[in-house]
């Protein structure tokens, strides 16, 4: 079992996760053998690759990237993906791997890789440390650590420039509003014979809250994903290229396509899915493979589409009234705005369709991004209402 200085040291550092398992009862040395775990009641699989180095395979996911560190009878796990941290008990001569929740049996022995000697100051080096500094860390060293192939600084950084135009954008949104401030009420007026301090101050709370209800409002219609300065867009593309991982790069391809950087997002996709191994990254980047970079330029709408669309997910189909109906879904009515389709979703956010330069259409929102929808047969020709601040209906035949 690891000296008092030694658990002391590794609870100082936020790991107390790993507490009660440090300080269960040890009744001989196990063995840490490398090769792969398998939990019977998930299907997860654990590979330990070598002492401190180990992924974790879950049915339908991309592989989670692990640092390993033995303490005592102990492994603790930090996912080099999430930043999250678990320990896992070793028994059974080394063959068990077990927890409260999960019971890693080994299936499958390998030789252990050796060990690799992290720089000094590096992530890897004193990863306690660096994943109880990670949430707080600021860009710099977010940027740092992506390149020292740390994928959750990577999602970190991505994360803090989406926030950033997001609260930019809402702060636009407000000082562009029409929302005039309320007038004073009578009972706050001091020096009158109609203040009422307990009248004033229930008035104020109810402007209050209905300043709330107004920005949570706004705050409710602006898209999730918006777009990213230009620079910081090819920044996070060329650390997605040089040090490719499953989420990080499929957060670079959500922050492209917001942006209309439509090839390159598929460019993050296919390295999403081709080295970070992710099947949903995969799913959603071979319906546009057959694309050629020409095909991938969005070219604004006129008016709004007329007919049946097809996607793996379902066909999306436009009636002569501007009326929508999407798989699954009532139909809709649709709004033409700068150049692209609008639906109202129920959620907040609309769902947004742009055109290709070949007359797919292509989806932006957060439940639909990266869809691809073919146009099935001939365009009828029909009258397609214009979006509200567009030009007027015209008759449109794509």
């Amino acid at each position: 079992m690891p000296s008092a200085t030694v658990i002391r040291h590794h609870l100082s550092q936020g790991w107390g996760v790993v507490l009660l398992l440090l300080l269960s009862p040890v009744v001989s040395a196990q063995a840490l053998l490398c090769g792969t775990f398998k939990d019977a009641d998930s299907d997860t699989r654990l590979q330990v690759e070598s002492p401190v180095q180990g992924r974790l395979l879950a049915p339908g996911t991309a592989p989670e990237p692990y640092n390993l560190e033995r303490l005592g009878e102990t492994l603790v796990m930090a996912s080099l993906a999430t930043g999250s941290v678990s320990a896992l008990q070793i028994a059974g001569d080394g063959r068990v791997l077990a927890s409260d929740d999960h019971h890693y049996a080994l299936e499958s022995a390998a030789e252990c890789r050796p060990a690799p000697v992290f720089a000094a100051g590096s992530c890897r080096a004193d990863v306690a440390q660096c994943i109880d500094d990670m949430a707080l860390a600021g860009p710099e060293r977010w940027r740092q650590w992506c390149r020292e192939e740390i994928p959750v600084a990577c999602n970190l950084l991505i994360e803090d420039y989406r926030s950033d135009a997001r609260n930019d954008l809402l702060l636009e949104m407000a000082l562009a509003s029409d929302r005039e401030e309320p007038a004073t009420p009578a009972a706050c007026e001091k020096g009158t014979d109609r203040y009422d301090r307990d009248a004033c101050e229930q008035a104020e709370m109810a402007s209050r809250a209905r300043d709330i209800g107004w920005a949570f409002s706004l705050a409710g219609s602006t898209p999730h994903q918006v777009p990213l300065p230009a620079e910081q867009l090819d920044e996070v593309s060329t650390l997605c290229r040089e040090h490719p991982s499953a989420s990080f790069c499929h957060a670079t391809a959500v922050a492209l396509w917001a942006s209309k950087r439509l090839l390159p997002a598929r460019d993050a996709l296919q390295l999403a899915c081709r080295i970070g191994q992710d099947p949903e990254a995969c799913s959603k980047a071979a319906p546009l493979a057959s694309l050629s970079p020409a095909d991938l330029a969005v070219v604004p709408l006129h008016a709004l589409p007329c007919g049946r669309y097809q996607a793996q997910v379902g066909d999306l189909v436009f009636s002569e009234d501007a009326q929508v109906r999407m798989a699954g879904q009532e139909t809709q009515p649709a709004a033409l705005r700068e150049g692209a389709v609008h639906l109202r979703s129920g959620k907040g956010e609309d769902r947004v369709f742009w055109q290709l330069a070949n007359g797919d259409l292509v989806a932006n929102d957060r439940d639909n991004r990266f869809t691809r929808y073919q146009r099935v047969g001939a365009a009828p020709l029909c009258v397609a209402r214009a979006g509200v601040g567009t030009t007027p209906a015209v008759k449109y035949a794509p």
